[in-house]
């Protein structure tokens, strides 16, 4: 599958999103860790089905100079990622046994779940078998 989107997304602690993208949300893997010559450690982790990625990029390196690329300008509710799950509801309950904070939101288009990463994104995942009844 080719890739259609990246997102590139401002870290402190690469391995810390790692654990939260892969482990606490369930929906990414990691594609691409390595560390070149340079000493910028690069990560991408795939999403689990679709072709897109996140990109991350440390938050101070000396290559870069301090990035502020994380929501500039924006209220901390307006969502930086959204994201479709196959399984909602294990991402819930993937979400409540790591203790991360997260709210459910039934929409009349989809249900939706908003939690924030480690390091304040926020993170929309969409249910992707959602159906409503139409009215009549």
């Amino acid at each position: 599958m080719d890739l259609v989107a990246s997102l590139c997304l401002v870290a402190d602690d690469f391995d810390g999103a790692i654990q939260f993208y892969r482990d606490v949300l369930g929906c990414f893997r990691v594609a691409q860790d390595f560390t070149p010559p340079s000493g910028i450690r690069r990560v991408a982790l795939r999403h689990l089905p679709l072709p897109f990625e996140i990109v991350l990029f440390p938050a101070h390196s000396k290559a870069f100079g301090p990035i502020s690329a994380r929501q500039v300008g924006l209220p901390r509710e307006i969502p930086l990622l959204s994201v479709p799950v196959v399984d909602f509801e294990d991402a819930v309950d993937r979400l409540q046994s790591n203790g991360a904070a997260h709210e459910v939101f039934d929409l009349p288009y989809a249900r939706q779940l908003r939690t924030w990463d480690p390091f304040g994104n926020c993170v929309y995942l969409v249910d992707s078998k959602f159906e409503r009844d139409e009215p009549d």
